[in-house]
Formats: C-alpha cells, structure tokens, sequence
C-alpha cells in the first residue's frame, strides 16, 4: 500500500484531520471514524482527501456542509482498517509523526509533507526587494520527528520553537501554547520542491505562492548571469 498518494493522505490525516473512537451507549459498541474538517478555502484538499480514501482504502464516507461556519466536514467509518493503520505505523495523535517507511524515501516524504503544508502549513514571502519564501508547520506540541526529518532529508536548516496564542470564544479569552516549525524554500531544496513536493499540493494558492517565489528567483539569477556574462565595449 506504500505510494506518494497515501503518504500525502497520512500527512493530512495528522494535521487537519483526526481519529475519532466514541462509544455508543445504546448499541454498546465503539465507533471509529476518520473526520476531517476545514473551511471553504482549504476544500481542494478535502476533495482529493476523499478521493484519496476511496481510492487507497474502498470507502465512501459523507459530507456534511457547516454555512454558519464556512466549514465542511469529510467522516469515513474506519473500525475494519485499524490493523491497516498499525501495519502502516500511522499515529493520529498531535503532533505530526512521519511513519519510518515515509522518512525513508524522498517521494513519500515529499508528498507527505505537502499534506502538512496543506493541511497545517503558511507560505509568506517575505522582503518584497529581496523576496524570502518561508514554510511554517504549526502543531499544539513539538512535532521533534518531522523537524528533524525535514533537516536531514532536505539538508537545511530549520526552526522550531513555541509561540504562545491569544484568543477569545464565546465571550472567553482563550490562552495556550503552539509550536512552529519553519524553514525556507532556498537554493538547497528547490530542487526537492519542484521534483517531490509541489505536483502533490491540493490548495492552490499555496502552491502557487512556491512556485511564484521559485520562477521570480530563477528570472532574477538568470538576468544576473546574462549581465555578468556581458563585456562592455570600449574603444581605443
């Protein structure tokens, strides 16, 4: 079952998703689910989470559409494929856990960290004279494993530290600690981008912010190449 299409698959389930097991009382019985929810700007990703699923794993699931909230839901039964996510060594638990045989293999690792770009991921570019185009993963622990993973497999440096977040629900303000990781998208790794990672994002505007960054930054070495290489003429 190993492929770059359910290593993108686990890198959503991990981020925006989650696993659900909620006892029945009247049926005595547990159930297993796999949710994901998201709004209206990330809903490219649900559809090719959900056509994912149906793919690698043969179910159908439901969807149900929240227009209070600008949300929509994706939920699959998943009681028959727990022994399927423990061969597979997937952890839903926060934060982000690639699986060994993901780290192990760049095109699944690549498009295993495009499902957490698009699922708990920012792009921003920075400096707008000299553009800086920076990744940031965020997760509510220190997701140490993909850190490291990401510095070993790209070979750049990274970040990761704790932010603490403010905010107010229901009239009650709400405090608590994230933690980020962050890097950037830089001559060592655009080749990782452009061959691994980039053809596996679902949300457009992400992946058109990379690759935006990538074509400014190679028209811009290009036209310095082009001046360097000219030899002005002098006449004697």
């Amino acid at each position: 079952m190993e492929s770059t299409n359910l290593a993108y698959w686990i890198g959503v389930a991990q981020t925006d998703g989650y696993f659900k097991k909620q006892y029945i009382k009247q049926k005595k019985l547990y159930r297993h689910q796999i949710r994901l929810n998201v709004g209206y700007c990330s809903i490219e990703m649900l559809e090719k989470f959900r056509r994912l699923s149906a793919e690698i794993f043969n179910v159908k699931g439901a969807i149900w559409y929240d227009t209070k909230r600008s949300a929509v839901e994706y939920t699959f039964g998943a009681k028959n494929l727990l022994p399927v996510f423990d061969q597979l060594e997937i952890d839903f638990s926060d934060p982000p856990k690639p699986p060994q045989w993901i780290i192990q293999h760049n095109a699944y690792f690549g498009a295993y960290l495009a499902g957490v770009i698009d699922g708990d991921g920012d792009v921003r570019i920075h400096r707008p004279s000299y553009p800086q185009c920076a990744i940031r993963i965020t997760s509510g622990s220190p997701a140490i494993k993909l850190y490291n993973a990401i510095k070993k497999t790209m070979s750049i440096e990274a970040s990761l530290y704790a932010r603490i977040t403010n905010s107010v629900y229901q009239g009650r303000k709400i405090e608590g600690n994230c933690y980020k990781i962050e890097f950037c998208v830089s001559p060592k790794n655009i080749d990782f981008f452009e061959k691994y990672i980039i053809s596996h994002m679902a949300i457009e505007r992400k992946r058109n912010k990379i690759t935006g960054y990538i074509e400014k930054r190679a028209a811009t070495e290009n036209r310095t190449r082009i001046q360097g290489s000219t030899v002005p003429y002098s006449s004697r």
